[in-house]
């Protein structure tokens, strides 16, 4: 079976927004297995729960910054 690796790039409100959509959804995918929906909750959930360990583990790259003196 072919598999693929993906690189994203994220600004800050997306970021965030990521991360409470993946909390989001792996709580209801929990919530889902503990009412024995099964398949695809439970490999949902374990998908969430990595991605977010990769999102939180990611490289920060600063984007633009101010250009403000102190010597005014």
């Amino acid at each position: 079976m072919t598999t693929y690796s993906y690189t994203i790039t994220l600004n800050d409100s997306e970021y965030l927004c990521l991360g409470d959509a993946l909390e989001f959804y792996r709580a209801h995918c929990e919530k889902m297995v503990a009412e024995k929906a099964g398949a695809p909750f439970w490999a949902h959930a374990r998908s969430c729960q990595s991605i977010s360990t990769k999102l939180r583990g990611a490289i920060t790259h600063q984007m633009s910054g101010n250009t403000f003196s102190d010597d005014a």
